[in-house]
């Protein structure tokens, strides 16, 4: 009994040895093993010392294989150029396609859960530079796009990410409506909630529907032409009120109305901006406020 006692044991060694390899195997091996490896086209900068960029900045994209390796970049990684500190830019988004690759490879999750695109996800960090200096960065990225992990490497472009539109009650800090000489305060200036800012990235949608309760809604201003529901709206002043033209008998819900949903870039310019290209109903319920 004693001598299969010691087998025994040794059998659960050795299983328990081998258990810990695969694991650790596993664990080592590149993540972007679990999935088919894509080859990426290179992408060359033609950026120029005229163009408007940061002075200390590059810009780099990896390729699938080391973006897939989720690896944490020191300077003395690129020993190529002079690198001060190092900003993982889509970090979050890094944890995330990470996570999911993992989730997946232990059976829990599957391809058709996944959060993010992981054929088009590629790791991006910026590299400050020790000097600032334009033709350094110029510099920098040509020796960058040398290495066989990354797909392109490029200066950190200034961009313009402002739309604004034509309306003179949203440039015009003396236009009728307008006080203490800041234009349309609500989406402008310093206690506004920087409207052209959102505007670079999404105007909206005329699908979304808005009930404004109030006074009413003037519905033939010219800022509001067509952007009022008739059958939606309501008029709670009268005994019936399904069926009546909105009408507006103060004059605050067709400002509310206006900053909501007015008509932007008209031509001719005219009336204010609204935030949103929205369809506004008229929930008039008062005229007294």
């Amino acid at each position: 009994m004693k001598f299969i006692k010691q087998k025994l044991n040794i059998v659960t060694s050795i299983i328990t040895i081998l258990t810990l390899i695969i694991v650790f195997a596993w664990n080592t091996t590149p993540l972007q093993a679990h999935y088919s490896v894509q080859r990426d086209e290179r992408v060359i900068s033609s950026a120029t010392i005229d163009d408007d960029f940061v002075d200390d900045t590059v810009v780099i994209v990896f390729n699938i294989e080391t973006s897939f390796q989720f690896n944490t970049f020191s300077p003395s990684d690129f020993p190529e150029v002079r690198v001060r500190s190092i900003e993982n830019v889509n970090e979050n988004v890094a944890r995330m396609v990470q996570n999911q690759v993992l989730s997946e490879a232990r059976g829990k999750t599957f391809e058709s859960d996944r959060l993010i695109n992981h054929e088009t996800f590629r790791r991006v960090i910026a590299l400050r530079l020790y000097d600032n200096c334009k033709q350094g960065v110029l510099d920098a990225v040509r020796l960058l796009e040398q290495r066989n992990d990354v797909i392109s490497a490029s200066p950190s472009m200034f961009g313009q990410l402002r739309t604004i539109p034509n309306d003179p009650g949203f440039n015009d800090p003396g236009f009728d409506g307008n006080r203490n000489g800041v234009a349309q305060w609500g989406l402008n200036g310093s206690y506004g909630i920087e409207a052209p800012g959102a505007w670079s990235i999404a105007r909206g949608s005329s699908e979304v529907i808005v009930g404004i309760i109030d006074s009413g809604i003037r519905s033939t201003h010219q800022d509001l032409r067509g952007r009022v529901d008739y059958n939606l709206s309501r008029d709670f002043t009268q005994d019936n009120p399904v069926g009546h033209v909105p009408i507006d008998t103060n004059g605050h819900g067709t400002h509310i109305a206006g900053v909501i949903g007015a008509r932007t870039n008209t031509t001719p310019a005219t009336g204010m901006a609204g935030v949103r290209p929205v369809i506004v109903n008229s929930i008039h319920f008062t005229s007294r406020f």
